[in-house]
């Protein structure tokens, strides 16, 4: 990540490099993802999607230069990329691995997405014939070997910290937190609470925080069912799941409270869903595109209100 964060400073040496630089990126990231889905699953699903994909809370990253600010458009073109190789698997995942590489370096609960796409993998051989994906997987460890043979990480001596301290039954307690409508409200309701929780209150930008929030959730339910009919959506569908699954094993460790990860996943299961069932309810090009521009209208509003704070 540091020596992601270092390029913008060869332009100019100044935090404000850094900041435009990221947001261009997480644009140009968003951009890309939108012309893949349109390609791949129409425009009414990458409409919603872009709709959808930003978040109120990511504007609190915007005057900082850490990790968080790079995660979301970095998994918006990972998701982006797996899109075309699961309707298009001849192609290789040459840059797919390499992105996600990145990714994983960026933030480690990315690794929970990595593993669905091995198990894609693995289920069809077909990926693991192209040379595109050997040719990625090659480029991602020749310099990790390279680094673990001149660092050595190994030889690097350990700093013990405290164990962290004992919370409601530990692992034993999974089956209490995936049943707990509780503990899937603080998980979930993050976009939210991110945002009501800022001093002073901003009772504006909470409201549509809230909306935001209702929209996502009620369209990621459509898309899980609707996802249940497509081969390709059933895999995000399941990254998406496996991902919670595990948000919720950790969840007294702090491990996934925060959802920049699997927001971009997130939002175009909801796209998805939105997007079929307003075919279903012959819903007109125009009133989706409406639809579509007063969600946008609410994100980008939200955003900008909680920036100049």
């Amino acid at each position: 990540f540091y020596y992601l964060l270092g390029l913008p400073l060869l332009v100019g040496d100044s935090e404000v490099s850094i900041f435009v630089a990221f947001g261009l990126f997480n644009v140009a990231c968003i951009g890309w993802a939108w012309a893949m889905l349109r390609t791949h699953l129409g425009s009414r699903v990458a409409l919603a999607y872009v709709a959808l994909c930003m978040p109120i809370f990511g504007s609190v990253y915007t005057h900082s230069a850490w990790n968080p600010a790079l995660v979301m458009g970095l998994s918006s073109l990972v998701l982006a990329l797996w899109v075309r190789a699961l309707h298009r698997p001849e192609t290789g995942w040459f840059a797919l691995v390499l992105v996600m590489f990145v990714l994983l370096q960026v933030h480690p609960s990315s690794a929970l997405l990595a593993l669905v796409m091995g198990l894609f993998a693995v289920v069809h051989p077909a990926v693991l014939r192209q040379r595109g994906t050997w040719g990625g997987i090659g480029v991602v460890l020749a310099p990790t070997a390279w680094w673990a043979l001149w660092a050595k990480p190994w030889s690097i001596e350990r700093v013990v910290s405290a164990p962290p301290p004992p919370s409601e039954g530990g692992w034993t307690a999974l089956a209490g937190r995936l049943l707990s409508p509780g503990k899937w409200w603080d998980a979930l309701g993050m976009p939210y609470h991110m945002v009501a929780g800022i001093e002073p209150a901003l009772p504006m930008v909470s409201a549509a925080a809230a909306v935001l929030l209702g929209v996502l959730l009620v369209g990621v339910l459509l898309g899980l069912v609707r996802a249940a009919r497509s081969p390709a959506m059933r895999w995000v569908a399941a990254a998406v799941l496996v991902w919670w699954g595990m948000a919720m094993l950790l969840l007294p460790f702090g491990a996934f409270w925060y959802l920049d990860v699997i927001q971009p996943w997130m939002a175009l299961l909801a796209a998805y869903g939105w997007a079929g069932a307003s075919a279903r309810w012959a819903r007109s090009a125009a009133a989706w595109l409406v639809a579509m521009a007063a969600v946008g209208v609410v994100a980008l509003g939200g955003q900008w209100a909680l920036y100049r704070q």
